[in-house]
């Protein structure tokens, strides 16, 4: 969308960010790896990309703003993203919200075993 084709009135709350560079957690060629209890409040880019992995797990991992802040978005890209992995991906009792993009988006070469 370009910037002549936003109808903003006095009052609403625009978000730009043109750099998604800075992820919040990265897993690249790694296997068994389990992220527990994790919350991001905000990062420049997504908040947990894996690649080239196999048998990931994401158990109560949070993606919001802080509480009471003034920050209307968490991320500026995907909650989670996975590409090239292989094996189970499972995630239990997350919270993906307010980010710019997917909440999770698989692609890839993902494959089982």
């Amino acid at each position: 969308m370009m910037l002549d084709e936003v109808s903003a009135k006095v009052g609403d709350i625009l978000v730009f960010s043109p750099r998604r560079d800075f992820p919040g957690i990265v897993i690249s060629d790694s296997a068994g790896v389990a992220l527990e209890h994790v919350t991001l409040h905000h990062c420049g880019g997504m908040g947990v990309i894996a690649q080239r992995s196999a048998d990931l797990s994401l158990s109560h991992v949070k993606v919001t703003p802080p509480v009471g802040g003034k920050r209307v978005v968490s991320l500026t890209a995907d909650a989670t993203h996975f590409v090239n992995c292989r094996g189970k991906i499972e995630m239990t009792d997350c919270l993906f919200e307010n980010q710019k993009d997917d909440a999770t988006n698989v692609h890839g070469l993902t494959r089982g075993s």
